[in-house]
């Protein structure tokens, strides 16, 4: 059984990488962080695991042995090198930097630390991604597979507006 600790409850945590987890006989939930107290304690409830707003007690726990870090872009990359410095294996959402320089910084410590590092990108064997690529490997007119960029600005826009009221999930 390999123990995670998931650090960052929010949409992307609720709605795939905790059911994931969940699905996945070997894995186990141990512990939950998040800033926000009150949704830390409902998934904690929910995925029967201890919780914490601080993200530096997920790591200097020994029964976590994997962190998977689910927080805003800024943030990533200091909470995997604090992971992987603390010698746990390490999943973040992309983008895993905000920068080359950074993103090599966090390939080194894990290569370093003899851990793993994980990119999660949930939309590689999406169906439409693969006919995509499919279609642009074979000379397809690239426009025919994207979607028009004011459509998906907007769409975007109207994302970060429900995410501020806090309406989604917990």
């Amino acid at each position: 059984m390999i123990g995670f600790g998931v650090v960052g409850c929010g949409f992307i945590s609720q709605t795939a990488h905790l059911p994931s987890l969940e699905s996945i006989p070997e894995a186990e939930t141990r512990i939950a962080c998040d800033l926000r107290e009150d949704v830390t304690k409902v998934i904690a409830e929910r995925y029967r695991c201890d919780w914490t707003t601080d993200p530096d007690k997920v790591f200097e726990r020994k029964d976590p042995e994997a962190a998977s870090i689910v927080t805003p872009h800024a943030s990533i990359t200091s909470l995997a090198l604090d992971a992987l410095e603390s010698g746990k294996y390490v999943i973040v959402e992309k983008p895993m930097a905000m920068s080359s320089k950074e993103g090599k910084t966090v390939n080194e410590t894990a290569s370093k630390c003899a851990l793993k590092l994980i990119v999660a990108h949930m939309k590689r064997y999406d169906s439409g991604g693969r006919e995509s690529q499919r279609r642009n490997s074979i000379g397809h007119d690239r426009s025919t597979c994207l979607r028009p960029l004011p459509r998906v600005l907007g769409r975007m826009g109207r994302q970060q507006t429900y995410r501020r009221r806090n309406l989604w999930h917990i």
